[in-house]
């Protein structure tokens, strides 16, 4: 029977390590961006809600990492034994992947409009898979960690 309990306990864990860093990515990039805008003649209030976007976009990137994270780890949980790999972290892997190709390839694809066709390419396609990667071995390890509900080191 699935553990239900730990995949969220190591999805919630992964996926806040994951929105962290993923929190941070997204603040620099707006940085950049913000450097682009900001050379053009803007209004005196811009900066002030560029500063409240920054961080509402940083709290929200890590509670969805949070969130993510425990519903990731609920179907890392339900397959996990039907997952390929000899290793939690590559069982992690293996739906990391799965997730990107989803989320980021196909359905990143379809709401490119929404963006520049370079922020797919840079975000989604390329530091995307990074990050996915990332999330998998980070879910394997807490997997590993919270067995049999002891507590184990994570490395």
């Amino acid at each position: 029977m699935a553990d239900y309990n730990r995949g969220v306990k190591a999805g919630g864990y992964a996926g806040f390590i994951f929105g962290v860093i993923n929190a941070i990515l997204v603040t620099i990039i707006l940085l950049v961006l913000w450097e682009s805008f900001s050379t053009t003649s803007m209004p005196d209030f811009a900066s002030s809600i560029f500063i409240s976007i920054i961080i509402t976009s940083f709290i929200s990137t890590i509670f969805s990492g949070i969130i993510g994270g425990a519903i990731f780890g609920v179907i890392y949980a339900a397959i996990y034994n039907k997952l390929p790999g000899s290793t939690s972290a590559m069982k992690g892997i293996v739906l990391a992947l799965v997730y990107w190709l989803v989320f980021s390839i196909i359905i990143g694809y379809y709401r490119r409009s929404d963006y520049d066709i370079m922020y797919y390419y840079v975000v989604n396609i390329g530091l995307g898979l990074v990050l996915y990667l990332f999330w998998g071995v980070l879910i394997g390890k807490f997997w590993d960690k919270y067995a049999d509900g002891e507590k184990k080191p994570l490395v």
